[in-house]
């Protein structure tokens, strides 16, 4: 059944990336822009679902779940970020990328500071953040194959690499947006499917039953900065400023 679910997964994805290169204008605005004419709600939820990630279903969950909820401020550091960006900034530098026919935020900022030195930094940067970033996903896909179906983590990995280099090389950022608003669909489902789920069976007092059950064997995990490593908090309040900063950047 593991096999059937996957396999159709896996066609409906090539079949998008396909479709998405059939009805591209072959041009580089369109490959890399979607010739500029993605709306702001699929942008939004483009971008939503695109850092919704591994990290957001494995990493973040897990290290709350052992160190209690200071890490949380990360993620508000990140709402505040992804908000400021997406309300202030972006549509600056959208107005200017489409009136001097920009693709890139590193074509923007080299060309408005005349420097190829900064081109070549920002590129480098760039590189260096998105290859281990899309190296992790493959990685959390291939964990999750191994938790859902008992495969070795190298089919989710091999699996997933296939799907991109499809899904970006044929449907070009049109079919990349579209395809995350499709699996934010399907993990949010799940995921709130999941968690009703799981508190129907075990808490059928609900999330308050939870809570009371936590405060009883674990208060620590309750409050802020969380419980102690090696005689030490985890997280002091100056950490937790910094996570938040972090989040924010």
């Amino acid at each position: 059944m593991s096999i059937i679910i996957l396999s159709l997964f896996g066609i409906a994805v090539l079949w998008m990336a396909v479709y998405g290169y059939r009805i591209s204008a072959k041009t580089a605005e369109d490959y890399m822009l979607a010739g500029r004419g993605i709306g702001i709600i699929v942008m939004f939820f483009f971008t939503l679902f695109g850092i919704s990630s591994a990290w957001s279903f494995y990493g973040y969950p897990g290290f709350l779940y052992r160190h209690g909820p200071a890490f949380v401020y990360f993620v508000w550091g990140c709402v505040v970020g992804f908000i400021s960006l997406y309300m202030f900034l972006g549509p600056r530098l959208w107005a200017v990328a489409k009136l001097n026919n920009f693709l890139s935020p590193v074509e923007v900022l080299s060309q408005r500071y005349e420097s190829n030195i900064l081109r070549f930094v920002l590129t480098v940067v760039l590189l260096a953040s998105i290859i281990p970033y899309i190296g992790l996903e493959s990685l959390g896909v291939g964990l999750g194959f191994k938790a859902f179906a008992g495969f070795h983590p190298a089919v989710g990995i091999i699996y997933t690499t296939i799907l991109l280099v499809f899904i970006t090389l044929l449907g070009g950022m049109r079919m990349t947006a579209w395809t995350n608003i499709l699996l934010g669909i399907i993990y949010t489902t799940t995921f709130l499917g999941s968690l009703l789920w799981i508190i129907r069976v075990a808490f059928p007092q609900g999330l308050s039953q939870a809570a009371h059950i936590l405060a009883a064997k674990r208060p620590e995990l309750l409050c802020a900065p969380g419980p102690r490593v090696v005689g030490e908090p985890l997280f002091t309040y100056p950490v937790i400023v910094g996570v938040f900063i972090t989040g924010f950047m």
